[in-house]
């Protein structure tokens, strides 16, 4: 019968309190450590540290649902016990518990769960030594190990860095001229650590790089569907970090560097933060790893135009009538045939043929959607019966013109660009309320088109059902 408390034990007679599993001190943070063939558990105590009891049992579960079984054949006596009985791969789950005088066993601590691992992860491989101003850059193939934790940097026979979460470290600062020879460790989550990798030898360099790289070669620059392609060839020194992308466009007096491309790694980059019809001029550099840059390449320029498909023709001027409208409201919608749109893509702006004199438009709001129907009907909602959901693209919003717009095309940057998909046919809804009585003017051409429709309905007045033309423009990213 033991008493533990502080490391010591001696006798105490036993009472019946020692008979209730509630008032027996509890084993808490129960740690372990692998060993070769066994595993030893430790164990701290909770309680009165005078409370009597005779040692303690260990449990171990093979699984997460096996059944418990005892591991020690006598009570330990301590708070550490040795599990010899364990193999490679297998994970274990143990708990301890207090026995009294009683005989009665306490309150079990909490699992703790053991994966027994021995073998340790392979060596790394790839190590490459590159010498800096004062510093020596290392890298290395990350190891395959699931259960990889750090690494470990020898530097002439002695470990030099430990803890290291990823496969690179920098060696600074080194005294240059002095060659030293690394390798790298692989170690797991269980403190295993592999063999040393291959080893190398490097030697810091005596003074700063301030030798700038070769510039580049054979810019070019090309329009792409979603903006200006470059390409160019690389120096390709030995110490390159990467290239710099300068532009400069037709209004603009000097070239600035693209801070959104940031170091371009490779020898091409897509410039989509541009303006379509619009001339741009390009250069590129090289930089190394000391931060110097090259010359700049040649220039090379493109001009770059977002795909618009015009619908309902572009020719426009005299071959046409107007339709003045004098409404406080109205609602348009708009039938595109898949094969005059031609394209699948994301539409980010809609253009409408439009005239008004100066005024304030309320509530204008534009929704989108894909339909199988080829020719609309005279009622709106059997329009929208026929097609998937629309799209509000655009508005309620209020549309303030301060000036007469001509004849001309009103640009209407979508708030929720529209995925198309190329296939079927689009309707498009554009309506406003709320305005004074006021006459608008829509344009439309002569000859109208079965399959491209313009319906206007202005309030307060008879239905109007006009087959005619309108003309539409889409822009795609």
């Amino acid at each position: 019968m033991l008493l533990l408390a502080a490391g010591c034990g001696h006798s105490v007679t036993p009472t019946a309190a020692y008979r209730d599993p509630s008032s027996l001190p509890q084993a808490i943070s129960v740690t372990a450590i692998q060993e070769s063939g066994s595993i030893l558990l430790a164990w701290s105590i909770t309680g009165d540290a005078y409370r009597t009891i005779d040692g303690w049992n260990v449990y171990r579960k093979d699984g997460m649902d096996a059944a418990p079984t005892k591991r020690n054949v006598a009570l330990v006596a301590d708070i550490v016990f040795r599990d010899v009985a364990v193999e490679e791969g297998h994970e274990y789950y143990y708990s301890v518990r207090s026995v009294s005088a009683a005989g009665v066993e306490g309150a079990p601590s909490h699992d703790l769960v053991i994966r027994y691992d021995r073998v340790p992860p392979p060596a790394p491989t790839g190590l490459l030594a590159t010498p800096g101003s004062n510093a020596i850059a290392l890298q290395w193939v990350a190891s395959p190990v699931s259960d990889l934790a750090t690494y470990r940097v020898y530097r002439d026979g002695g470990i030099h860095a430990a803890d290291l979460p990823d496969p690179t470290y920098l060696d600074m600062p080194v005294v240059p001229g002095i060659p030293h020879r690394y390798s790298v460790t692989a170690v797991d989550r269980n403190g295993n650590e592999s063999a040393r990798s291959d080893s190398i030898l490097a030697t810091a360099l005596a003074a700063a790089d301030t030798t700038p790289p070769d510039a580049p070669t054979a810019l070019s620059a090309v329009p792409a569907a979603a903006g200006i392609a470059l390409d160019w060839i690389s120096p390709g020194d030995a110490d390159l970090r990467g290239h710099y992308v300068y532009r400069k466009g037709a209004a603009e007096s000097a070239f600035s560097r693209l801070a959104a491309a940031g170091v371009v790694v490779g020898t091409s980059h897509l410039d989509d933060a541009i303006t379509s019809n619009t001339t741009y001029a390009y250069y590129v550099t090289a930089i190394d790893s000391a931060g110097n840059e090259s010359l700049p390449s040649p220039e090379a320029s493109a001009t770059w135009v977002s795909h618009r498909v015009d619908t309902g023709g572009a020719t426009l001027g005299s071959v046409y009538p107007w339709c003045g409208v004098v409404a406080n409201s109205g609602r348009m919608q708009f039938l595109i045939p898949a094969v005059d749109i031609g394209r699948a893509g994301t539409i980010d702006t809609l253009g409408l043929w439009f005239q008004s004199g100066a005024a304030i438009y309320n509530n204008v709001s534009v929704s989108l959607s894909q339909t199988t129907a080829t020719t609309l009907q005279a009622v709106f909602a059997d329009n929208r019966a026929a097609a998937d959901a629309p799209v509000s693209v655009f508005g309620p919003s209020t549309l303030n013109l301060s000036s007469p717009i001509p004849a001309s095309v009103l640009q209407l940057p979508l708030v929720t660009p529209f995925s198309y998909d190329g296939s079927q046919n689009l309707l498009v809804e554009v309506s406003w309320n709320g305005d004074d009585n006021r006459t608008v003017v829509f344009a439309f051409r002569s000859s109208p088109g079965a399959n491209r429709r313009l319906w206007a309905q202005p309030d307060g007045g008879a239905t109007r059902l006009e087959p005619y033309q309108q003309f539409v423009r889409l822009v795609f990213r």
